[in-house]
Order: C-alpha cells, then structure tokens, then sequence
C-alpha cells in the first residue's frame, strides 16, 4: 500500500492585485479559517495552512493560555483576526495572534482598526515553506512587539523595534 501526504501548507503569490481585489477575497471568505491571505501593496500571498501548520497554531495558543492562567495574567486571544489598513495598504491573517497589556481594550471588538485599537502583543506564524511577503516588516508597521515563528522543525522568538501604530 503506498501511502502520500498532503503538503505542510501550500502558497501562492499574485502581484499588481488592487486592494479592492483583496478586500473583495477577505469578504468572500469572511467566516472560513483558510485560505489566509496577507497583502503588501499590490502582492497578495494565498496560503492554505495544513494539518501540522494548524496543529502548532492550536498548541501555542494551549500554553499561551496555560501560562497566563497559572500566572494570574489577563490574556485574549484573537487567533487568525485579520488585520489591515487601507492607508498602508498592508493586511495579514496571522496564525495566532495574543493580547496581553490589551486583553481587556480588543475583547469583544468586531474589527480591529490598527490607526485606533493596540496591536497584538504576540503574533505566531508558522512559516514552513517561507512566505514570499516580508511579513516581519508588516507586523512592525501595524506595531507587533514579537512574532513567535515555527519552521516546522525549530521556534524562534524575534522581539521586534516597534512604536505603536507604526506608520
């Protein structure tokens, strides 16, 4: 019997995308975890997260909320929220997203607007197969202080040189 898995996680890339086009994809897929889309001025990256991509997202998000509770912390977390602002022309769904000092300002929000509402303290991204978006420069935009990064093999954790509401 001869047995294939499925790829970690697949991507694709298109360029010269209108943000109208990506809001229109965001809408379409409003209620669905995948595909996750992530957009820098006119490059739009497609990825549809496998099993162990979602499997590490859903075991972080165990121990970030383990941890909180044992050391008494408030902590909300908004998993793949989208984020985005016209103005930048920037968005991304991460795979995991953690609010800490904010806990208790974004919960219950409907949307997150980045002018206006804290970003997330934490954004965890599994990055299997490397995303053609430098993803790290648009979390420090929206202002993500660390991106907690698993390769499928090894985790980092960047803490990145932010102000709020980069720009």
């Amino acid at each position: 019997m001869s047995v294939t898995s499925a790829p970690p996680e697949e991507r694709v890339v298109l360029r010269q995308v209108r943000w109208d086009t990506y809001e229109r994809l965001l809408a379409d897929h409003a209620d669905a975890r995948a595909p996750r889309f992530t957009y820098d001025r006119g490059t739009l990256e497609i990825a549809r997260p496998g099993s162990r991509h979602e499997s590490l997202a859903i075991l972080v998000s165990y121990l970030v909320a383990a941890v909180a509770e044992a050391r008494d912390l408030d902590a909300t977390s908004l998993g793949s929220t989208t984020f985005k602002d016209p103005g930048w022309e920037r968005g991304f769904e991460p795979d995991a997203c953690f609010y800490l000092r904010d806990a208790a300002t974004v919960r219950g929000l409907e949307r997150i607007d980045p002018r206006v509402d804290p970003p997330p303290e934490i954004v965890f991204e599994v990055d299997i197969t490397r995303s053609s978006i430098d993803k790290l420069a648009l979390y420090a935009q929206f202002g993500v202080a660390e991106v907690w990064r698993h390769d499928g093999e090894a985790a980092t954790i960047l803490v990145l040189d932010v102000e709020r509401h980069g720009g």
